[in-house]
């Protein structure tokens, strides 16, 4: 124990005198980019003067010089072709880390050095700014600056501030006013599999937005682009590591005047409801799935009624749900965030290893009890009718509880100045409850309450791993290469929709009767679905840059990409009948608790014959479970030619084969399947009024 606790001073004396050493000293740190194009410089030198301090630009166009003495300095910025900066009056204190973004102009016939006095530095909005004015399609962005001002939770919040996208249901993208199915969504470049089984656009609000670096809108197809967007394409970036060690915590609160410190009706949470996920209470029950799994059919009432074995099984089966028909009340609590965010980088065999890990978790509740919902049927013909009549008339009361979380983990590592590779793990969960109760009347039967209850529960999650890597080969043409490799599963599970509508007559003698309808209204019925999306793909982009006939840099860009997606859906249903010659609703005064509690056999006939009160039956249907399979291949090729200063064209081809199966459960249809190569040609021509 004295060893261990012997050894633990020494490491943390060591470290406070590290930590000592880094302090006396600080860091530059910064970017330069082509003051034309907005790209990036790689083997920019950065020269800190009368010193033998400096270093060269990476991949990205940055530099790092640690080590710095205290005091004002003079920095020298070098690169051939280029017009040589000299930037004066930096200002480096003890344990700081100054960051200085610097722009190169390109040579022009009077080579005069410039010189620069430091001042300001650019944010990260401006840097946004600055990539769109330079960008190659049309485009809009949103920085972590921004979204953290605008107080979004999570990216479907964040994009409602961007400009031409709106934001459907809390979580779905519309670019332009198109539909979700013209819209791709990608993470760092990867595309995202689709966690709906009716949608293909991404749910967006399953992403924190303590993991976000900012999210950019392309609206203007070009041939580096997949061709599955005509709306528009949404790239989210999650969190690279900082220039410095940064450590982040961050808590917050929120008040629901509706919600807050209330009885909410939502439905009993399972023991991990708080972790964004169900515990196992609202699964099928396990001696149900058994006996599906077995390849057996629930029995029928008229299976039971000379079949005691039948009996018995139904009765099982029946009594091994629970009762719960109706949301019950939770108690809303204050809504509540925390996050946390630490990165630094270091030194690690001779080069820099990049790190950064973020967390974040939320809790909140919502709901009301002054819903109004209504329906209304056009009154004579179509083309000439002017009139609307209120079919339904309902009070809505509704409760919500949503939980999401996310952690990521960031890991990038500089093999050379010219090669640098990168690995991104990141896990969202969310979990939503929601409870309603709807009670309202008819008009063309006035004396008849209706009463519609719904408790759901809806769990999603995303598990995302990338890596990626960048070369810069400049003995061979100058030729920059990026590749990547990502899988991304999603899911999307939702156990137990449980809905039960009742109606209660009111008679002109007072009597009151209660039953379950079931000519314009399901069956009470509980309802499990679950559909699993799993997306690999990879890809490669070469870039050579040119000096096009009038002098103006320009590039020749080609690569592929291959993307390989595997769905799995499936749902099940189960109905309850009630053997109304034994038992009904108004038995029990309408209590829909007791109802419930009525379930399998409740006695016996004179002649042995069971009697069933509510009763279980498999309502599921085959060809509603399908298994799908979508593979895209593509190649491109393009250029970014300059025709003028100020005007260049971009225009290339890129094609695509695609190939989609699908086979639905029910054997009795044909597998379906679609395979298409198309040519895809694209021009745009850029002009640029300044420079």
């Amino acid at each position: 124990m004295k060893k261990h606790i012997l050894s633990a001073l020494v490491c943390f004396a060591l470290s406070i005198s590290f930590n000592l050493k880094a302090q006396e000293t600080g860091t530059l740190t910064g970017t330069v980019v082509d003051a034309e194009s907005g790209e990036t410089l790689i083997g920019v030198n950065v020269l800190i003067e009368g010193t033998l301090k400096g270093t060269s630009t990476d991949l990205d166009g940055r530099y790092s010089i640690r080590g710095i003495e205290p005091g004002t300095y003079t920095l020298v910025v070098s690169y051939i072709s280029f017009q040589k900066q000299t930037i004066t009056g930096i200002e480096i204190e003890a344990g700081e880390t100054v960051k200085l973004d610097i722009t190169l102009q390109p040579e022009t016939e009077t080579l005069e050095d410039v010189v620069i006095t430091a001042d300001a530095i650019l944010d990260s909005e401006a840097g946004l700014l600055r990539q769109r004015q330079k960008s190659i399609s049309f485009s809009d962005a949103i920085s972590a600056e921004s979204i953290s001002s605008s107080g979004a939770g999570n990216a479907a919040g964040a994009l409602q501030k961007v400009v031409g996208a709106s934001v459907v249901d809390g979580k779905y993208v519309f670019i332009r006013g198109l539909g979700d199915r013209y819209t791709s969504t990608h993470l760092n470049g990867s595309e995202l599999p689709s966690s709906d089984p009716n949608r293909k656009s991404f749910q967006m609000d399953i992403f924190p937005s303590n993991l976000l670096e900012n999210i950019v809108t392309l609206k203007t197809f070009t041939p580096d682009k997949p061709g599955n967007f005509s709306g528009g394409l949404v790239d989210i970036a999650t969190k690279d590591f900082p220039e410095q060690f940064s450590f982040q915590l961050s808590a917050s609160t929120g008040y629901n005047t509706q919600a807050t410190f209330s009885d909410l009706r939502i439905g009993d949470p399972s023991s991990t409801d708080a972790f964004g996920f169900d515990g196992g209470r609202r699964e099928i029950p396990k001696e149900v799935r058994d006996y599906l799994n077995s390849g057996q059919e629930i029995p029928t009432l008229r299976d039971t009624r000379n079949d005691p074995q039948a009996a018995e099984t139904l009765d099982r089966l029946s009594n091994s749900f629970n009762n719960e028909f109706q949301p019950r009340e939770q108690y809303g609590v204050m809504n509540q965030s925390y996050g946390f965010s630490i990165g630094n980088q270091v030194p690690f065999l001779g080069n820099d290893l990049g790190y950064t890990a973020s967390f974040s978790y939320s809790q909140g509740y919502s709901g009301y009890n002054n819903g109004d919902v209504a329906r209304y049927d056009l009154v004579g013909n179509f083309d000439d009718s002017e009139q609307l009549f209120r079919r339904l008339d309902v009070n809505d009361v509704k409760g919500e509880r949503n939980v999401d979380w996310g952690g990521m983990a960031t890991v990038s590592y500089r093999l050379t100045d010219n090669h640098r590779f990168s690995a991104r793990f990141l896990k969202t969960q969310s979990g939503t409850g929601v409870g309603r109760y709807l009670e309202g009347f008819q008009y063309d039967i006035p004396n008849a309450l209706f009463q519609t209850r719904v408790v759901q529960y809806t769990e999603r999650s995303l598990t995302s791993f990338q890596l990626s890597g960048k070369s810069y080969f400049e003995n061979f043409l100058k030729t920059t290469v990026e590749w990547k490799a990502a899988n991304a599963t999603n899911t999307q599970d939702e156990p137990d929709l449980r809905y039960f509508t009742t109606q209660v007559d009111t008679f002109a003698s007072g009597a009151i009767l209660y039953s379950s309808p079931t000519n314009n209204f399901q069956r009470p019925g509980r309802f499990y679905r679950n559909l699993e999306e799993n997306n690999r793909n990879a890809g490669v982009d070469v870039t050579i840059p040119f000096n096009s006939f009038n002098g103006v840099a320009g590039n020749i860009k080609f690569g592929g990409n291959l993307v390989d997606v595997e769905r799995d859906f499936r749902e099940q249903r189960f109905d309850f009948y009630t053997d109304t010659q034994n038992f009904t609703l108004n038995d029990v005064e309408g209590d829909v608790d007791a109802f419930f509690d009525s379930l399998g056999i409740l006695g016996y006939a004179n002649n042995g014959r069971p009697q069933f009160g509510n009763y279980v039956q498999n309502a599921s249907t085959p060809r509603s479970n399908y298994d799908a399979t979508r593979t895209v291949s593509a190649a491109y090729l393009m250029t970014e030619l300059p025709v003028t200063d100020k005007f260049k064209l971009i225009g290339g081809v890129r094609v695509e084969n695609a190939d989609i199966e699908v086979i639905s459960q029910d054997t009795a249809l044909a597998v379906g399947s679609l395979s298409n190569t198309d040519y895809l040609p694209s021009v745009n021509g850029i002009y640029s009024f300044t420079d």
